[in-house]
């Protein structure tokens, strides 16, 4: 089976895992993607793609080891 484009995390090209349709059931409902990370994206698929998780926390970790 082949992920559409939506569900493939545009930085680590992994299942982003997004649930958003789901409305209650998506982690990023608790989690905001960090506007440095966005930034990271293409302009073609800025609030097009959805990061994964794993992603996100990456980048907070590494942001906090940079303090």
């Amino acid at each position: 089976m082949v992920e559409s484009d939506e569900n493939i995390c545009p930085l680590c090209h992994k299942d982003n895992s997004c649930r958003v349709v789901a409305i209650n059931d998506c982690w990023c409902k608790s989690l905001s993607v960090p506007e440095g990370l966005i930034k990271q994206l293409p302009d073609n698929i800025k609030n097009t793609r959805c990061i994964c998780k794993a992603c996100v926390e990456q980048y907070l970790n590494q942001q906090t080891l940079e303090i």
